[in-house]
Order: C-alpha cells, then structure tokens, then sequence
C-alpha cells in the first residue's frame, strides 16, 4: 500500500512539473537585493584602507569606488586598476577615459559613495581675517 501512495505521490509531482503554474514567495522570503547608497560620504583616509588588490577603493572626480571586483576585468590590464586602489584615481581615469561613455557607464556600477569635500566652515580660523 506503501509503494501505491509513493508512486502516485511521484506521478502526481512529474505530472505538475510542465506546467507553468507560478509559486508565489512571501515577501518576507523573497531575496532581497543590497542597495548601496551612494550618496554615502567618505573621507580620503578611508579611501586610503583600502589599497591593495583584495580591498580596492578608489575616489574619481568626486565618487567613491570600490574596484575590487573589477581589477581582473579591466581591459587595460590590473596595473592602472592597482596604481589608484587607495587613492584618487581622478587624473589617470580622465586622461585615459575622458568624455568616454562606456568607461563612466562602468565605473557608476562600482560606486559606492562620494568623497567628503572640506567646506568653508572647516577652514582654519587662523587664517580668517580678523575683524
């Protein structure tokens, strides 16, 4: 009797699987994807942790990047990608990709933030006048 409800319980499954039924996921299980907000402001000592090929961050005209995934990828080979991991890479990136659609157009899927700038409130306040 055993074997009778197996095997049915085994066709019943086959017979389900061409169908094109839909499973709906609750929402609480349904995989949720990371956003990454890249309005996140970062100085430049915490670029500079990260400088090596395993933990690649670099800033580029005003971005934060993090590069580590696209060291390996880069068609110009690893060397320009390790040469900026830690620093700003804004001359080296412009000079060589400058007003190139396809580089910016990669470089955005890497940001993961913008570099803090100083404002004028952080201005040495000996070096206002006096009044």
């Amino acid at each position: 009797m055993k074997k009778i409800i197996g095997l049915v319980a085994v066709v019943l499954l086959l017979a389900g699987c061409g169908s094109e039924k839909s499973v709906e996921v609750p929402v609480d299980k349904a995989p949720v994807e990371k956003v990454i907000d890249t309005t996140t402001p970062y100085s430049t000592d915490e670029v500079m942790k990260h400088a090596t090929n395993e933990d690649c961050w670099t800033s580029i005209n005003g971005g934060v990047y993090n590069l580590t995934n696209w060291i390996a990828q880069h068609p110009g080979g690893v060397g320009p990608i390790q040469s900026i991991c830690g620093g700003d890479g804004s001359g080296m990136f412009n000079m060589q990709h400058g007003g190139m659609g396809t580089p910016q157009d990669t470089l955005k899927v890497f940001q993961i933030g913008v570099l803090e700038s100083t404002s004028s409130a952080e201005v040495d306040p000996a070096s206002d006048p006096v009044e």
